[in-house]
């Protein structure tokens, strides 16, 4: 059984972590964040972008590079939807777009219509259709 000060230090931790986190969060999309990403609450569209249509050949332009076979990002691969869904991609995905951490600065860049259909598609459930 732990004592109250190992409790409190432990809870203590846990606390600084969160806040460390929510900081983070913050600064990505708060004021001091790019001024090219504006955050917006996202929406399924109505059609639902698809993945054969549309959403895989975005990523094969703009994630595979890193997130592929060889790529510096290999180990959380993107090339299939597949590999989407198996490792449970979607939310990060959904996440590190709406920041705008991703694309990296140092990759070509997301025109705002294919981020727009990659984003409305992982909010759908990142179906494949």
């Amino acid at each position: 059984m732990r004592s109250r000060g190992t409790a409190a230090r432990l809870g203590l931790a846990r606390l600084q972590r969160l806040v460390v986190v929510a900081a983070l969060g913050l600064a990505a999309c708060g004021p001091g964040a790019a001024q090219d990403c504006p955050f917006q609450t996202p929406v399924c569209p109505d059609p639902q972008p698809s993945y054969t249509d549309e959403v895989g050949a975005i990523i094969n332009v703009y994630c595979v590079a890193c997130h592929g076979p060889g790529g510096q990002e290999s180990t959380m691969p993107f090339a299939s939807w597949q590999d989407i869904t198996t490792h449970s991609y979607a939310g990060p995905m959904q996440r590190q777009l709406l920041a705008c951490l991703m694309p990296p600065p140092d990759a070509p860049p997301l025109p705002p219509d294919k981020k727009a259909t990659l984003i409305g598609w992982l909010t759908c459930g990142a179906p494949n259709n």
